[in-house]
This record gives C-alpha cells, sequence and structure tokens, in this order.
C-alpha cells in the first residue's frame, strides 16, 4: 500500500502459471486417435492497474510436438481471445482477488 496525494493506493504485481491438456479427438468412434497436448500458459506481470490487453500471456508446451494448423488455430482461439471462457473466468479471479485485497 503507498499514499498518494493523501490517499491510499493498493498496488500489486503477480504472475502465474496454468497448466493445461489439449485433447484433439479424432472423428471415428476410435478413441486411439485422439492427441493430447500439454501445455502451460504463463500469465506475466499481472498488476493492478493493467487492463486485459497489457497482460502478456506466453504458451509453452511440454512434451511431444506442438499442435499446428487448425489445431493451434482453435486452441489459440479458446485460451487468448479477449472473449474467451479462460479470459472471462481469469478476469472473476482477479476481481476478487483484487477486491479481498482492498479489504486488508
Amino acid at each position: 500500500m503507498t499514499h498518494v496525494r493523501g490517499k491510499a493506493r493498493f498496488m500489486y504485481e503477480l504472475s502465474f502459471q496454468l497448466k493445461f491438456t489439449f485433447t484433439s479427438t479424432s472423428t471415428g468412434n476410435d478413441n486411439n486417435n485422439d492427441i493430447k497436448y500439454n501445455g502451460v500458459l504463463k500469465f506475466i506481470e499481472v498488476c493492478n492497474d493493467c487492463d486485459d490487453n497489457d497482460i502478456d500471456i506466453i504458451i509453452e508446451w511440454k512434451k511431444g510436438t506442438p499442435p499446428k494448423g487448425k489445431i493451434l488455430t482453435t486452441l489459440r482461439k479458446y485460451l487468448l481471445s479477449d472473449d474467451s471462457i479462460l479470459r472471462t473466468c481469469i478476469r472473476h479471479v482477479l476481481t476478487d482477488f483484487e477486491n479481498d485485497f482492498n479489504q486488508l
């Protein structure tokens, strides 16, 4: 907490990681052709005065070959787009964190 012009300001900066598994499902009934991609989303320098566009998100892939082509495009859409469910959930969690932090 800092004081600027006599007013308390609650400042924070954090980073975090989310592990995930993405499964590309085959089109037939044979689940043996399903391919799993394991990765980590790294959220770098999340701070109290950042908006969504200021937060850097890095995707790192674990063992194996990373997805390519349409699979990668689809994955990036669901994980990184501004209107993705993931971003919406993260916004809610960060809002809750900020509210709790301001109560300290």
